[in-house]
Formats: C-alpha cells, sequence, structure tokens
C-alpha cells in the first residue's frame, strides 16, 4: 500500500528546499559569473526553482527568455517534461509563446549532441538537461557542477549551429566623394552589411570573452611587455548605466577597456565598438581609460593596421584591435 503523506509533510519538505535553494542563490551564483532571473517560493505548487542568467544577457526581452533553471520537483499536482517527484533538475529553458517553434528547432538541433536531453516543460517553453543528471540529494557542488557543464556543452553546439549563418556586404570599397547634387536620403534605409539573431551575438560574444579572459591569465603581458596586466573585472558597471565587457588594471595602475563585438569584419567590431568605449572611458569629463582595444573575430588585415595608425595620430587614447574567434 502506497504510503499517504500529510499536506503539512510536504510543505515542511519543500521549506528545507526553499532554504537549500536560498542558500545557493546567495553563496554561489554570483560567484560564478551568474545573476538571478527569478525566483520562485510557493509553498502550495511544491516546486521552487532558481531562474538564473548571464550577466549582460541578450537573452532577456519582453517576448522570450533563455535562463538557467534549478528546479525542486516537489510532490506537486502538475508535472512537466518528465520530470519525476521530489529530484532536483539542473536545466536550460526556452521560454517564448511567440518564438517556441522556432526555439523548439534549435532545442532539437542541439539535442543530437549524446549528452544532452531535450524535453518540452510546457507547449510553449522546450528545455535541454544532461542525460542521467537527475539529482536526488541536497549535493551543491554537483548542482553547480552540472550547470557549469550545461552551459559548456550548449555553448559549443551553439557555436557550431551558427558559425556558417554570416553575411557581409561585399559592396564596401574604401573612399569618399561629396555629391552635391544628392538630395533626401537613399531609398534603401541601410545597407545590409552584417547581420545576426540576439540569441547568437550573445552566444559568440560570452566565448569570446572567455577566451579573452583566459589569455590575458595565461600572459598578463600581452599588451605591454614593461606593465603587465594585474587585475580583471568582467562586466564592470560605468556611469551607473553601462557595463564594460572587460576592464583590466596594470601593475601601473593604468586601465585598459575592452569591448567585444562579434562581426566577422574587424572593420565593423571598431565601428560597433568605438563610441561606446569612448563614452565608457570620457563621458564623465575623466580619463578613465589608458587604453581601448576592441575584441572581435575578424582578420587584422594590413587596412586595418593602417586604419589604427591613423585612428592614433588624431585621438589622444591608445586604441587596438585584437582578433580572438569564438571557436
Amino acid at each position: 500500500m502506497k504510503k499517504q503523506i500529510s499536506q503539512s509533510n510536504i510543505k515542511e519538505e519543500t521549506k528545507k528546499k526553499i532554504q537549500f535553494l536560498d542558500s545557493i542563490e546567495n553563496s554561489d551564483i554570483e560567484a560564478k559569473g551568474l545573476k538571478v532571473l527569478s525566483n520562485g517560493r510557493d509553498l502550495d505548487e511544491n516546486s521552487p526553482y532558481i531562474q538564473i542568467c548571464d550577466p549582460d544577457s541578450l537573452f532577456d526581452d519582453n517576448e522570450y527568455t533563455c535562463h538557467y533553471e534549478i528546479l525542486y520537483m516537489g510532490d506537486a499536482d502538475y508535472e512537466h517534461g518528465n520530470h519525476e517527484k521530489n529530484n532536483i533538475y539542473v536545466e536550460i529553458h526556452f521560454e517564448s509563446e511567440k518564438y517556441s517553434s522556432y526555439f523548439a528547432s534549435t532545442v532539437a538541433e542541439l539535442s543530437k549532441n549524446q549528452e544532452l536531453e531535450t524535453f518540452f516543460w510546457r507547449d510553449y517553453c522546450p528545455g535541454l538537461r544532461l542525460r542521467n543528471s537527475v539529482i536526488i540529494d541536497e549535493n551543491e557542488n554537483k548542482i553547480l557542477n552540472t550547470l557549469e557543464h550545461l552551459k559548456k556543452i550548449t555553448l559549443e553546439e551553439l557555436i557550431k549551429t551558427y558559425k556558417n549563418t554570416i553575411c557581409i556586404n561585399k559592396k564596401f570599397k574604401p573612399g569618399f566623394t561629396f555629391d552635391e547634387e544628392r538630395r533626401g536620403v537613399s531609398p534603401i534605409r541601410s545597407l545590409y552589411e552584417f547581420y545576426r539573431e540576439p540569441k547568437e551575438i550573445f552566444i559568440i560574444h560570452e566565448a569570446i570573452k572567455k577566451k579573452l579572459i583566459n589569455a590575458i591569465k595565461t600572459t598578463p603581458d600581452m599588451f605591454d611587455k614593461k606593465d603587465p596586466i594585474q587585475k580583471l573585472s568582467p562586466e564592470n558597471l560605468v556611469n551607473n548605466a553601462n557595463f564594460i565587457d572587460l576592464v583590466a588594471k596594470t601593475k601601473k595602475g593604468k586601465f585598459i577597456f575592452f569591448e567585444i563585438k562579434t562581426a566577422y569584419d574587424a572593420r565593423l567590431c571598431i565601428r560597433q565598438a568605438l563610441g561606446q568605449l569612448m563614452e565608457y572611458a570620457f563621458y564623465s569629463g575623466n580619463d578613465y581609460a589608458q587604453k581601448l582595444v576592441i575584441v572581435g573575430p575578424g582578420q587584422k588585415t594590413p587596412e586595418i593596421g593602417n586604419y589604427l595608425k591613423i585612428l592614433n595620430k588624431k585621438i589622444d587614447v591608445e586604441i587596438d584591435y585584437k582578433m580572438l574567434s569564438a571557436e
């Protein structure tokens, strides 16, 4: 005969799981470079959770969200995605009523990796988790290691999926001529030079940032042999409104601001990043940065080298470009 569990016992067990999730949320999430998107602590549903995202995630807007989730599936009345009761799950949820079919195809493509399995949490929320990754006890290290591995595998698969979806305008040719006969604007609002979807930008951006940080830690004098980098601060707040991708402090106390762009053309990376970096460094009237570095997967051609020489002659701050791909 199946043992009957009282509602009070269910709530007591859920309270314990809430306290456990609180401890993870308060002590470990931020340390891993993540932030809490939201959490669920409703005792009546018996399924507390933490929704987690990267600090600068472009997955979050009004119509869709992609987030990591640590979920305790208690003795709830509903079950989704083949979740068994009284277990802990670490997952990625692609949640959108508008774009669910699009995300479903993406998730299906990713699940070709033998380490991943797909499920639907709800009709509008396909998800991914590692195969055989159900956690039956409150093992904090196992939960966080599972989250880290899930992120790594998913990121690698997404980069493989998107690396061939680049479009670059082949009509671009350097030059300028003043056209005094021209009236109004072009019927084409803008030249189609480069396009990626926000989620792909985020995926490649984060992979490049990780490689950049590792490269600097391995070779701290990569930008100046006499003044090596000693400290790094990713997603550093500036002007109380924006985040610099990476700030480095050198041995002599100088600051280097890094801005990462994902265009496969270095010229476009520089165009997109330079205005941001100048605002971050000088808008307040201070000289916060002594060097500005744009990072992207585009090749640093001789033309780019000459362009940087001109910029460095005209602008009283050192500007550099570093090629670094996501792969």
